[in-house]
């Protein structure tokens, strides 16, 4: 009877087509017992309604998978998985991971589909690469009208052309977030970004907040320049940062 059911179930999943997709996605890792033991970015290669093919810059090992960053009518998206395999591709340096969708099905057909809808436009993403960075960042947060909800101090963990994770005390909750830091000349820089996901990583007790930069490109090199500058004069004077006390 068991042998049936996985049969059918086997077919049911060959019927789910796959399709291409290039769309940017952040994950976290859990093992068996739910614990967080690993964050990064990687890219969706195809999916269907029961799973995705991610391609990431290392081997993920765990148990199972939460996906975030996947829009849908500019809200950000999570889907549960289960990791099922990662393996090395020919070139070296990538990994490819299977990963099936487990959870309620209304949040797998969202996924899907916002993954389509955000298909178109991110290959050119794709090339951005994420580099390693700490600098302590100030932020305001707005709602959907541009209000102001918050603000606080984090700081950044990696970045790339097309946006930032950020690490801070509390979760951010909102949806756009002015970043602000200061330039070697002690001048203000800041870059708008849209607030993506928010969590909670068990470990340290802290928030890591996915932000897509928007806006006026010369603000977002600016802001990106400063970081990255900032980062190694940290570096060079031998400090360790630590997210300073919000206000």
């Amino acid at each position: 009877m068991e042998e049936k059911q996985n049969q059918s179930d086997t077919k049911e999943q060959r019927r789910s087509p796959r399709v291409e997709t290039s769309a940017r996605v952040e994950y976290i890792i859990f093992d068996n017992k739910g614990k967080d033991t690993d964050y990064g970015e990687g890219w969706a290669i195809n999916l269907s309604r029961n799973g995705i093919l991610l391609e990431t810059r290392k081997s993920l090992n765990g148990a199972f998978v939460i996906l975030m960053t996947i829009y849908l009518d500019g809200k950000g998206m999570k889907v549960k998985g289960r990791l099922v395999s990662t393996n090395m591709q020919s070139t070296p340096g990538y990994y490819f991971s299977g990963i099936d969708f487990i959870g309620k099905n209304d949040q797998q057909a969202a996924a899907v589909t916002a993954e389509n809808q955000n298909h178109s436009g991110t290959r050119e993403q794709r090339r951005h690469t994420r580099i390693e960075t700490s600098t302590f960042v100030k932020y305001i947060i707005y709602d959907n009208r541009g209000k102001a909800m918050g603000h606080g101090k984090g700081r950044t963990v990696n970045l790339s052309q097309s946006g930032i994770l950020l690490e801070t005390q509390a979760p951010l909750q909102g949806a756009f977030v002015m970043l602000i830091t200061m330039d070697i000349d002690g001048n203000d820089v800041k870059v708008k970004g849209r607030l993506v996901h928010s969590n909670l990583i068990n470990a340290t007790g802290h928030y890591f907040s996915g932000i897509d930069f928007i806006g006026n490109k010369d603000q977002q090199v600016a802001a990106i320049v400063a970081f990255v500058k900032s980062h190694y004069r940290t570096k060079s004077k031998g400090k360790i940062t630590e997210i300073p006390d919000n206000p």
